[in-house]
This record gives C-alpha cells, sequence and structure tokens, in this order.
C-alpha cells in the first residue's frame, strides 16, 4: 500500500494502540509510517506484530505474558503502565488496550474503540480481561 494510500485511510485499532502507547512513552512518530510498518508484518493486526514493531522499529522492549486476573493483582507493584492489554468488548469480540493506570482499586485504560481513557472497577476489568499482556520498557540510548 503506497503512502498515498495510508493517508486517506483511518487507523484501525491496533494502529491506534500502538500510537497510543508511543505517545504515553513519548517516543516520536509518525502515524503513517506506524501504520505501514504494522500493516507490513506478516502476522498483523496481532500482539505479535505490535511487539515487533516495537521492538524493531522503535527499540522497545516488549515481554508479553499470559497472565489470570490474580496474577496481575499480586504483581501490582512490578506491572507498571502503560502496558497493553487484552480484553473483551462489551457487545461480543475482544480488543487490545492501553492500561496508564493501575490500582488495587480501578484500572485506567485507552479503549481504541471508543477513542478515549476510561476507567474500569476491578469487577468489570475481572470480567473482561483476556489474561494477554505485552509489557513495555523504552530502551535509554
Amino acid at each position: 500500500m503506497g503512502s498515498f494510500s495510508l493517508l486517506l485511510n483511518p487507523l484501525k485499532q491496533c494502529e491506534l494502540v500502538t500510537s497510543y502507547l508511543l505517545d504515553k512513552l513519548n517516543i516520536r512518530h509518525t502515524k503513517t509510517y506506524l501504520q505501514n510498518e504494522l500493516l507490513e508484518h506478516p502476522n498483523y493486526p496481532s500482539l505479535i506484530s505490535i511487539a515487533d514493531v516495537l521492538g524493531v522499529t522503535y527499540n522497545i522492549s516488549t515481554v508479553p505474558l499470559k497472565i489470570s486476573f490474580s496474577q496481575l493483582l499480586n504483581g501490582i507493584d512490578e506491572i507498571k503502565p502503560p502496558f497493553v492489554a487484552h480484553v473483551k468488548h462489551e457487545k461480543g469480540g475482544s480488543f487490545f488496550s492501553i492500561v496508564t493506570d493501575f490500582t488495587r482499586n480501578s484500572i485506567k485504560l485507552y479503549n481504541p474503540l471508543l477513542k478515549n481513557e476510561d476507567v474500569w472497577e476491578l469487577k468489570l476489568v475481572e470480567e473482561r480481561f483476556q489474561e494477554t499482556i505485552l509489557l513495555v520498557e523504552k530502551d535509554c540510548d
């Protein structure tokens, strides 16, 4: 897909989430270039495509984890936002979101479907959490 046609296509969920994460990490990027990198990945759209683009293109270390809700709560002191979380949508299906704040009472996350941040009480997180996260760490240069 050429760069001009990318300008005419709105960003999809995978690109929105990755761009939002880069913003939270204060990493300069263009949405067109990011979209192109993700679309060219053989496993797009997936968590592996996000992880690979973050690592290769933006020099961000990533660690994908399969983790239960109780393990997530127990690791609250070690698991630092922002990170990617896989969650269920209230109407079915699922999506990736960016967790921007995480306490023992609630979780604040970016919802790419609504294009805003939302606060979920832990009961809702427990119901919708899909037991997959992607931890990220900006490499020091």
